[in-house]
């Protein structure tokens, strides 16, 4: 029997978890979807963080639906930023503190701080939906700004 190598056993696995985890982030990014936060408690410690870009939304909202597929579209072409998408309805917590009462919302997070917000479609056209302004919106907006400008 030898000893010792139970360790080595112990941290092979943990880098086969580590290197699996990778690699599905990766494929995530280069098959051209937001990952999806499940529970509330986990966009909470992201967005103490990570400089992040959350969709909330609501499966059954057409514009919800729009949003999705304009961000999942979007959101290789903005650096610096992930993006991220939660249903509503299971963060209660965080839809309270920062009143959202109209979806789709996109919340902008940046060194634990709320940095910005988009509402619905404004700023993304009013009749139809433009990516370009959606675009344009995120590059001008407070999440590029140093959190001390903001406050």
């Amino acid at each position: 029997m030898v000893f010792g190598h139970e360790n080595e056993t112990q941290d092979i696995d943990v880098d086969d978890e580590v290197f699996l985890k990778y690699k599905q982030e990766r494929m995530k990014e280069l098959l051209g979807t937001i990952e999806e936060i499940t529970v509330e408690r986990d966009l909470i410690e992201k967005s103490q963080r990570e400089t992040m870009i959350v969709h909330f939304y609501k499966d059954d909202f057409k514009a919800c639906a729009i949003m999705n597929k304009e961000l999942n579209n979007l959101f290789k072409d903005i650096e610096n930023i992930k993006f991220y998408k939660i249903k509503a309805e299971i963060c209660p917590i965080v839809t309270s503190k920062l009143n959202i009462s109209v979806l789709p919302f996109l919340g902008f997070f940046k060194d634990g701080y709320f940095v910005d917000q988009v509402v619905g479609f404004e700023g993304c056209g009013d009749e139809r939906f433009d990516r370009e302004k959606l675009k344009k919106r995120i590059l001008e907006s407070n999440i590029y700004k140093p959190v001390s400008y903001i406050k």
